[in-house]
């Protein structure tokens, strides 16, 4: 689903453009993934799958949607998948969705902070920003207790404006608690409040990567062992390319 709430209300994440992003059906059924998942399988294209969403206006924030189209898409592609959601205030509604999306097949889940950087989280992200870091820890640790190491990780995006050092600080603390943090460079894209911001100089990615995948090691965590998803496909990010080859 790409009709995200906060857009619809004016409070987008500033370098998001979600509802841009393609130019195709912005709700789709879960029927028609499934469809869609299958055929590729058939085909040998598909090894594993990423499903993401908006968020919702509901107490799940679209994740019921996402364990539907996963037990529907297991249904003709034998593959395991990764699930992308926003923090869930109701963490008994958490738990049951996730078992039940672990029982159909997803082995991985990500929520994504966006941005560990205490003074830009309200500025760059008007409603996402309002949601506290605590409640992003307390939903990986339930995420923790069900799919367990290497199989829960967040989003950072790098080149908003954020600082370094608080960047990498969150990335310690993440690690700390076995959450992978998956650093992507912001992509200016056309929709977003930051579509003409420029990306981040590669010299500072690498130098973001090898200081994060020294964190990874530090806590025995491994980039390469994620199941499904962003960081197993790492098209979004060099970072897995730098724990296996370095910079």
């Amino acid at each position: 689903n790409q009709r995200c709430l906060y857009q619809q209300n004016g409070e987008a994440c500033k370098f998001c453009a979600v509802q841009y992003w393609w130019n195709a059906i912005s709700v789709k059924q879960s029927a028609q993934i499934a469809e869609a998942v299958a055929e590729g399988y058939r085909e040998g294209a598909v090894k594993h799958m990423s499903l993401t969403t908006a968020t919702l206006d509901s107490p799940d924030r679209g994740l019921a949607n996402l364990v539907e189209t996963v037990k529907l898409s297991r249904a003709g592609a034998d593959i395991p998948f990764m699930i992308e959601f926003e923090p869930l205030t109701d963490h008994g509604l958490l738990k049951e969705l996730l078992q039940e999306a672990k029982k159909w097949g997803a082995t991985t889940v990500s929520i994504n902070i966006e941005c560990f950087d205490p003074r830009l989280r309200l500025e760059i992200m008007p409603a996402k920003g309002k949601i506290p870091v605590e409640e992003y820890y307390q939903n990986w640790q339930i995420c923790l207790d069900i799919f367990g190491r290497n199989q829960v990780s967040t989003v950072a995006v790098v080149g908003i404006g954020e600082d370094d050092q608080a960047t990498l600080e969150g990335v310690e603390r993440a690690a700390s608690q076995d959450v992978l943090t998956f650093l992507v460079p912001h992509s200016p894209a056309i929709g977003a409040v930051y579509e003409d911001l420029q990306p981040p100089s590669t010299d500072r990615m690498l130098r973001l990567y090898q200081k994060a995948v020294d964190v990874y090691n530090r806590y025995n965590l491994d980039l390469c062992s994620s199941a499904s998803g962003c960081i197993r496909g790492g098209g979004f990010s060099a970072i897995k390319d730098v724990a296996r080859f370095g910079v």
